[in-house]
């Protein structure tokens, strides 16, 4: 959700439950978990969506809060697979839900990139 108030704005990316149970939730399921599901609020200036810097910034803080809300349990080596998939569909639902050109842009050329 995002809100603009006064040229300010802010997203709230919204994690499903643990990775693994995000991941296995259905339609219902997810709905259930909605309400508990940890979420960061990721404020940000209208203004930055106007320039590349700014997009590179607000994508930065995305993806830092996104590593926040998608905690791995275990302290292994590497990453799983599970909280990678968490991570990635919060910063894509951050971006489809601020719905700029330049951020959909970016966001879709590091998902190719890795």
């Amino acid at each position: 959700m995002s809100t603009f108030i006064s040229g300010r704005a802010r997203i709230a990316l919204l994690i499903l439950g643990a990775a693994g149970s995000f991941l296995a939730a259905g339609a219902a399921g997810a709905a259930e978990l909605a309400g508990n599901a940890p979420k960061i609020v990721v404020h940000y200036d209208s203004q930055m969506l106007a320039t590349d810097n700014g997009v590179h910034t607000l994508y930065r803080r995305l993806n830092a809060a996104a590593d926040k809300v998608c905690v791995q349990e275990d302290y292994g080596r590497w990453v799983s697979a599970a909280v990678r998939a968490c991570r990635k569909q919060a910063v894509e639902r951050a971006v489809e839900q601020i719905n700029n050109p330049r951020l959909a842009a970016l966001q879709a050329a590091q998902s190719k990139s890795g």
